[in-house]
C-alpha cells in the first residue's frame, strides 16, 4: 500500500466545462442509438468517440517530446516583480498551446507558449514575485495543455530543481532617519560635515553607463570607444569613511526580515557614496570593501541571513 501511495501517474487529466458537455452529449446520442436502432446515431457516437480518442492522442503527441530550461531573474527583490524566463524546445515536431506553471506556492510563475518550433528554442516569459527575501526552492514545473479541441487538460510535471536567491525588500528611507530608529545595527557616525558627492578623485573602482547630470572629466575614453558609446569612471571618495554594520539575532523572522531591509537600504547609500563597508552577522564577516561587487556580496549573506541552507 505504501508503495501504491507515493507512486504518481506520468500523466494528469482533468476535463474541461466545454469536455463534460460533450461527453454528456455522447453519452446521450449512446443512449438513443440503443432505444431506436437508428443506424446514422450509430455513426454520430462513433464520430463523437473518435474526437475523444484523438484528442487523447494528439496531446499526448504534444507535450511528450518537450524539454525545458528555467532562466532565473538576476538579484529579485521581495515583493518586486521580476521576469523568469523558459527555454523550451520540441525535440520531435512542433507543439501547440502550452501553459507552464511552477509548483512553488510562494512563486507561482506562470507563462503561455502558443508553439513551439523543433528546430529552434523559444523563450517565453513569466511574471511574478517572492513574497519574502530568502533562498528559494524551485522544483516541479507543470507543463499542461488543451491541445487539439479543448475538451481535456493534460499536464506533465518536470523536475529541474534550482535554488532562487531573494534579496532583501527595497525599502527608501534616509540614513539619518534609520539609524535614529536602529541605533545597535550600526556602528559609527556619519559626519555631516563632509560634503558627499557621486565621483570622487581617487582611485577608479568601476566604469558605468554616463549619467545625464554627470560632468565630461568623467567620461573613460578608451572603454566608450570599445563599447561604442560614452561610459563614465567611478572614482573613490577621498574623503570616505569605513563603517561597520552589524545584524543581530532575533528570533522572529519578520523582525530579522525588517533588521536586514534597513541594514540593506544603509549599505547601499553609504557604498553608493564612497564609503567602505564591513557586516557583521553572527555567522561571518565580510571585511570592510566598496563597488558594486562588494555590494551584491553585502546584500546575498542579507538574504541567507537566518536560513542556514533551508528554503524560504
Amino acid at each position: 500500500m505504501a508503495l501504491f501511495s507515493k507512486w504518481k501517474a506520468p500523466r494528469q487529466l482533468k476535463t474541461t466545462r466545454i469536455g463534460k458537455i460533450y461527453i454528456a452529449l455522447s453519452l446521450g446520442i449512446g443512449v438513443a442509438a440503443l432505444n431506436t436502432g437508428n443506424n446514422l446515431l450509430y455513426l454520430m457516437l462513433g464520430l463523437l468517440l473518435s474526437f475523444i480518442v484523438s484528442s487523447g492522442i494528439l496531446s499526448e503527441i504534444n507535450i511528450r517530446h518537450l524539454s525545458l530550461n528555467r532562466v532565473l531573474p538576476n538579484h529579485p527583490r521581495a515583493g518586486e516583480e521580476c521576469t523568469l524566463l523558459y527555454e523550451v524546445q520540441n525535440n520531435k515536431g512542433f507543439s501547440f498551446a502550452i501553459e507552464l506553471h511552477e509548483k512553488n506556492k510562494l512563486f507561482p510563475a506562470k507563462a503561455f507558449l502558443a508553439s513551439t518550433n523543433g528546430k529552434q528554442a523559444a523563450l517565453v516569459a513569466a511574471k511574478c514575485n517572492a513574497p519574502r527575501r530568502g533562498p528559494l526552492r524551485l522544483d516541479e514545473i507543470q507543463i499542461s495543455t488543451r491541445f487539439p479541441f479543448g475538451l481535456f487538460i493534460k499536464t506533465r510535471n518536470i523536475h529541474l530543481p534550482e535554488t532562487l536567491l531573494v534579496l532583501p525588500k527595497r525599502i527608501h528611507i534616509q540614513p539619518q532617519a534609520l539609524l535614529a530608529h536602529s541605533p545597535k545595527p550600526f556602528n559609527g557616525n556619519l559626519n555631516t560635515h563632509i560634503k558627499y558627492s557621486r565621483n570622487g578623485s581617487g582611485d577608479i573602482w568601476g566604469v558605468i553607463n554616463l549619467q545625464a547630470e554627470s560632468d565630461a572629466k568623467h567620461i573613460h575614453w578608451l572603454k566608450s570607444a570599445a563599447s561604442g558609446k560614452l561610459m563614465q569612471m567611478l572614482r573613490e571618495n577621498e574623503n570616505a569613511h569605513v563603517y561597520m554594520l552589524q545584524l543581530e539575532t532575533s528570533h522572529s523572522l519578520s523582525a530579522l526580515d525588517a533588521q536586514c531591509e534597513k541594514l540593506a537600504a544603509l549599505a547601499l547609500w553609504l557604498l553608493r557614496h564612497g564609503h567602505h563597508v564591513e557586516l557583521q552577522t553572527p555567522t561571518q564577516t565580510l571585511k570592510a570593501s566598496f563597488g558594486p561587487a562588494h555590494e551584491k556580496r553585502i546584500l546575498q549573506t542579507l538574504a541567507w541571513a537566518g536560513f542556514n541552507g533551508e528554503e524560504a
